[in-house]
């Protein structure tokens, strides 16, 4: 069963979103200069939760603002990723129900991943 999350965070360039997740997420090595210029950036971390797998993908991407402008964005996907598979037949479904119900807890933990990176 997983729970997926979406978020952004809006830039005034694309390059600006690149240097974003190099500057937080990458330590800066070598791998920055080989042979060209580095065009983009992503990055995927895992962690493992007291409740749940809880896997995240930082990106660039871009997004329309309704009036066909397009921004530069800095892009977390989340997902948490609750494994059924050990619950017995029975529990199954309260289990199944519970995790449906209480989806802003994942929500909180993937806002609180956001708000946590440092300036």
């Amino acid at each position: 069963m997983g729970v997926n999350l979406r978020g952004h965070i809006v830039v005034d360039e694309p390059d600006k979103a690149k240097i974003f997740i190099q500057e937080h997420f990458i330590l800066q090595k070598t791998w920055e200069n080989y042979k060209e210029r580095l065009t983009d950036v992503a990055v995927n971390l895992s962690y493992r939760l007291k409740h749940s797998q809880f896997n995240i993908s930082i990106n660039t991407s871009a997004i329309t603002d309704g009036k066909q402008a397009i921004r530069p964005v800095v892009l977390f996907t989340g997902n948490f990723h609750h494994d059924l598979t050990t619950i017995n037949k029975d529990e199954k479904l309260a289990t199944l129900c519970e995790i449906v119900m209480n989806w802003q807890n994942d929500m909180k933990i993937f806002e609180e991943f956001i708000e946590n990176i440092p300036e």
